[in-house]
């Protein structure tokens, strides 16, 4: 009982600080594109676009994992089929980003070396690109005893939960167990 409610707070804080950060993330996005103009910080904007959407689905990802643990129900296919969709998302924006950079190079080659806010825009992109992988992939963020000692025992990364419950989804019959969250 005390390992599940131990679960439920940090979910519950999982979901509300993945939120928040969205917000002023993208609060920080608007001043950006009202204080520089929208043309100066266009890259920027893309790469904090992408983070602000990541974090977005985590938020919504842990919301619904706290959801179903404190009532105890099983995640269905219905729920967790957005995310599938996400996924892909973000990996199109991931992709496009570059080749965006690339088209912007090729046809304003002065004006794009002259863009102030480049470096920032590949750090956010960067960044983004590690919040699709947290979540879709591998565990990144290692917050934790129990996740520091699954990583020193193991010696690798962990399997992101929402793959892990995206993928138990596919091979689960109404009947099964549910997901262990981790």
């Amino acid at each position: 009982m005390y390992r599940r409610h131990r679960l439920i707070k940090r979910l519950n804080s999982y979901y509300k600080q993945e939120g928040f950060h969205a917000v002023w993330i993208f609060f920080l996005c608007v001043y950006l594109n009202m204080e520089y103009g929208s043309k100066n910080v266009l890259f920027l904007s893309w790469g904090i676009f992408l983070i602000v959407f990541i974090l977005v689905q985590g938020t919504w990802y842990w919301r619904l994992k706290l959801f179903c643990l404190q009532r105890n129900v099983i995640e269905s296919k219905k729920e967790l089929a957005p995310f599938q969709t996400f996924r892909i998302m973000n990996e199109v924006l991931i992709v496009l980003f570059p080749l965006l950079c690339g088209l912007c190079w090729i046809i304003f080659h002065e004006e794009f070396l002259l863009q102030r806010y480049v470096g920032w825009a590949v750090f956010a992109y960067l960044f983004g690109v590690a919040e699709h992988i947290n979540y879709y992939y591998v565990q990144l963020m290692y917050d934790n005893l129990h996740d520091w000692k699954y990583l020193k025992i193991n010696r690798k990364l962990k399997t992101a939960s929402l793959k892990k419950d995206i993928k138990a989804q596919k091979g689960r019959t109404k009947n099964s167990l549910p997901v262990t969250a981790s």
